[in-house]
């Protein structure tokens, strides 16, 4: 167990590591949504976008009900796999 363990961090500094540096356009404010990650300028849920890909929608269907553009919405995807977007806040 200890070496999958091992192998899964390997894969996240990897893709840590090969991310751009961009300003992000996904941020955690405990002040909006407690903490919740959130499209910058919003108070959108990153989660919303994960649910409606998860759920089989289309990329069209969330920014058909979302003030999100296709550029913010791809560039959050992208920050989803070199970051750790999904986890739980940290609580101070």
């Amino acid at each position: 167990m200890k070496e999958k363990s091992g192998v899964a961090e390997a894969i996240k500094f990897e893709r840590k590591r090969s991310c751009p540096m961009q300003k992000p356009v996904i941020i955690r404010d405990q002040d909006i949504l407690d903490g919740e990650p959130v499209f910058r300028g919003t108070r959108v849920p990153f989660r919303n976008l994960v649910d409606y890909l998860k759920g089989s929608d289309s990329l069209d269907e969330f920014l058909e009900g979302f003030d999100i553009d296709r550029e913010t919405a791809i560039q959050a995807l992208e920050e989803m796999n070199c970051t750790d977007l999904l986890r739980p806040a940290v609580r101070e």
